[in-house]
């Protein structure tokens, strides 16, 4: 298949930073490769009351991390989802462009696929799966035929099947690293990794990841507070679907300066200048992990494909849970054991983008 007759419409969500990141990636790297491509989010499909409920959600899961747990244990109906009109707008749009490659990152979008296969019999549907547990939104629709899929982790066998790369990205080697340990809940920051955390002794440097500037943050010397942008918002301006939310260290609350870049997001390079993660176990959080080569402590994971890559990471030994590292009394000698297994998995992992170019010349 010529690079001209490879276009592929690369489909994802923002209902988590773990689907939209790899999928902005993926994007980048056949750029590079100078393949054409478009990143579509299933937000710009929904009805005005249904993004009404997607951001009342956030807010709730954010404040109350056991209802975001639920959440992820209920069957998502999607029958009043979405704007046929817009639905309609995209699919004339698709037909007179002839567009038969995508690339899903997110189950939500199944139904519309499998709606547009009516049209267009002859589409070929390709998966990117990051989590190694089950997740309900790929749960939305059996009926749409997939020609291939890419599962990043494989629980059954106990891999991980790819990497992603980012070229612009600067590697540090582990010891040259601060001693220091990035710290977040998630594109939504979710659960309770402020407190868990605060038990972490004086010698380790705290980045932190917060979702605003609050007064409760404290101004400890060995903690830094980092924040995204928050006008940062591609379901509302589409123009910002070309790049990662800018992110800035908090100094105080006039400082409004985010540094943005469009090649990944700006985390990576804390975690680059770190010696773990701190996280609930995200697939995108394992990703990242690999891409750094830095050891991963996971928190309460949500659900059961969280709950599938914390198995993953324990029978990989590249992480562990926060409270056994506490019991080995926060022991950097077990997190050069980890950024080891992380090296020699890293060393002989393909990369999804020159994976899924290979595929399509076949």
């Amino acid at each position: 298949m010529s690079k001209e007759s490879f276009s592929p419409k690369i489909l994802t969500s923002l209902f988590g930073f773990g689907v939209y990141f790899p999928a902005r990636i993926v994007a980048n790297g056949l750029k590079i490769a100078e393949f054409d491509s478009e990143v579509l989010l299933i937000e710009h499909l929904f009805t005005d009351e249904k993004k009404k409920t997607f951001e009342a959600s956030k807010i709730a899961f954010q404040k109350n991390y056991r209802l975001a747990k639920l959440a992820t244990k209920l069957s998502i109906d999607t029958s009043e989802m979405f704007d046929l009109e817009k639905v309609e707008t995209l699919f004339k749009q698709w037909k007179e462009a002839q567009v038969s490659e995508f690339l899903c990152f997110s189950g939500l979008w199944l139904n519309i696929l499998s709606l547009y296969a009516e049209h267009n019999p002859k589409i070929s549907i390709k998966l990117c799966r990051l989590d190694a547990g089950d997740a309900v939104t790929w749960r939305t629709n059996n009926k749409v035929s997939i020609q291939k899929t890419y599962s990043f982790l494989d629980l059954k066998r106990g891999y991980i099947n790819y990497k992603l790369s980012i070229p612009s990205l600067n590697y540090i080697s582990y010891e040259n690293r601060e001693t220091s340990v990035l710290i977040h809940g998630g594109g939504w920051a979710l659960g309770d990794f402020l407190d868990t955390t605060e038990q972490l002794p004086k010698n380790f440097t705290k980045k932190i990841m917060v979702k605003d500037i609050s007064n409760e943050l404290s101004q400890k010397k060995a903690t830094q507070y980092y924040m995204n942008d928050p006008t940062w918002d591609p379901i509302r301006n589409k123009t910002h679907l070309t790049h990662f939310p800018g992110l800035r260290k908090i100094h105080s609350k006039n400082d409004v300066s985010y540094t943005h870049n469009s090649d990944y997001h700006m985390v990576l390079d804390l975690i680059m200048n770190s010696k773990a993660i701190i996280s609930k176990p995200g697939g995108m959080t394992i990703v990242d992990a690999i891409i750094t080569g830095t050891p991963l402590i996971y928190l309460e994971p949500m659900g059961e494909n969280e709950e599938g890559n914390q198995i993953l990471i324990e029978r990989l030994h590249i992480g562990t849970s926060f409270e056994r590292w506490q019991q080995e009394n926060f022991s950097v000698k077990m997190l050069h054991e980890f950024h080891e297994n992380i090296k020699k998995i890293k060393k002989e992992l393909p990369d999804l983008v020159s994976r899924i170019i290979s595929d399509i010349k076949k």
